[in-house]
């Protein structure tokens, strides 16, 4: 776990507080989920040229800055537990800040900083997990069925809710606040995974590359490529059903600007038809058209393996009783 009582080079076994001492752009940008952002400062130079007077007046002026930020932290974050500190490299900036936080809590630095911990992050993707996929049509209700094993106990990575979008051009609408930036994505996503037994099944929903403007990281999709499926068939009238009561609550404007962005794939005199139809509120047409063209697409045609699994029923929750009845009959590997 430690090297010495100085350095932490693994998270995965220690509650901690992580406090990133990286400049607040740099965190905005990305950080490790659930740290702190307590910028310290530093203008100690990295060029080996530098006069030793020069470097003993540089490190002065640290030492003296880390002392006043210590006196923020000790005052504003609880110290029930320890702290892991984190600079881009682990070097000279959490050196001095250790210093001045070790006489009042337990403190660490993270070994090789966050630029280590993005390297966990790849080797995280990489890890042999035994993922689950579920497939399907458009509207055949893979999320709401994702959530719902979620909270009958089934260990799921739900990559819509980590990136805050789905797959289609529908996948913002509703959503306040923005993405998360690509080296954020894949920080968030390693954290779930981090949660997660690898021992035990994981379901996750099929999607295309992209959620939004993040996209899914090789190795995991690779994955989700050579993984079992389960492919979800509805009736098509319940999924249309299942489209109107997701998207009807929306404002026209969101939705009619969403079908808009589909106008070179299904021609624009059919996107002005189905924005018209927005307008009068004829929702389940506009349903039953949406989803004939994602049914009849190339990039939506459903590839069956041997190894997948066909549900075919009327409803989110006759998936459910029938997902639990096969894992219940099937033996442990």
């Amino acid at each position: 776990m430690s090297s010495g009582n100085k350095y932490i080079s693994s998270l995965s076994d220690l509650r901690y507080i992580y406090i990133d001492l990286r400049s607040s752009d740099e965190f905005l940008r990305s950080h490790i989920p659930g740290s702190i952002s307590v910028p310290l400062i530093s203008n100690v130079s990295s060029k080996k040229s530098r006069s030793r007077n020069k470097l003993i007046r540089e490190r002065t002026a640290l030492a003296y800055t880390s002392s006043e930020w210590a006196d923020r932290i000790t005052q504003n974050v609880s110290n029930d537990l320890p702290y892991i500190l984190i600079c881009n490299d682990g070097g000279i900036r959490s050196e001095f800040a250790r210093d001045a936080l070790i006489p009042v809590n337990e403190t660490y630095i993270l070994k090789g900083g966050y630029r280590q911990y993005r390297r966990l992050v790849g080797q995280t993707f990489c890890e042999k997990y035994k993922f689950i996929v579920l497939a399907g049509k458009t509207g055949t209700g893979k999320t709401e069925l994702l959530q719902k094993l979620k909270l009958e106990g089934f260990q799921t990575l739900d990559l819509e809710s980590i990136a805050d979008s789905s797959g289609s051009v529908f996948g913002r609408i509703g959503k306040t606040k923005s993405q998360p930036s690509q080296e954020q994505f894949e920080n968030n996503i390693s954290e779930a995974l981090r949660q997660l037994k690898i021992s035990e099944s994981i379901f996750v929903e099929q999607e295309h590359l992209y959620l939004g403007h993040n996209w899914i990281p090789y190795d995991l999709r690779l994955q989700f490529q050579n993984a079992p499926k389960i492919i979800l068939r509805l009736p098509f009238k319940e999924r249309i059903r299942l489209l109107v009561e997701k998207y009807s609550k929306f404002e026209h404007t969101a939705l009619k600007s969403a079908i808009m962005q589909l106008a070179p794939r299904i021609g624009q005199d059919d996107s002005d038809l189905l924005v018209n139809l927005v307008d009068e509120a004829e929702y389940s047409k506009v349903a039953e058209r949406l989803l004939s063209y994602y049914d009849g697409s190339e990039g939506y045609t459903e590839i069956i393996s041997g190894n997948d699994i066909i549900l075919e029923e009327e409803s989110i929750g006759a998936f459910l009783s029938m997902i639990k009845k096969i894992k219940k009959e099937t033996p442990p590997v």
